[in-house]
């Protein structure tokens, strides 16, 4: 089965008013990253109760899932970005529909159409 992608009816207006929305995530995601780092970076060796240990590797494991999940986003709007660029914005990975207007503006990153979103 051979896959034909629609014409990407993206306009250059619309597309740089994606391209702006996609790099505010890229940088919101990339400050996200830094400061859940700083903050890993601050605690690193600083408790020396054993109770406050535990708590503090706690707070730990939960900011590496915060940053896991950052960089996880930054990377699809990374790939947003690129698909973007190569004309292939909007137009889901699975079956080469058109992805939902509302779904690209609830998740601009999005690589799938509803149907095939799970």
């Amino acid at each position: 089965m051979t896959i034909t992608a629609p014409t990407n009816p993206t306009t250059a207006d619309s597309t740089a008013s994606i391209e702006a929305r996609l790099l505010a995530l890229q940088a919101e995601y990339e400050q996200r990253i830094f400061g859940i780092t700083q903050s890993l970076a601050k605690t690193a060796g600083s408790v020396e109760q054993w109770s406050d240990q535990s708590a503090a590797h706690q707070n730990d494991d939960a900011y590496y899932s915060l940053r896991q999940e950052a960089e996880t986003e930054l990377a699809q709007v990374r790939t947003a970005l690129t698909r973007l660029h190569s004309g292939e914005y909007g137009v889901c990975t699975v079956c080469g529909a058109q992805i939902e207007a509302g779904r690209l503006t609830a998740i601009p990153q999005a690589t799938r159409c509803l149907q095939h979103a799970h």
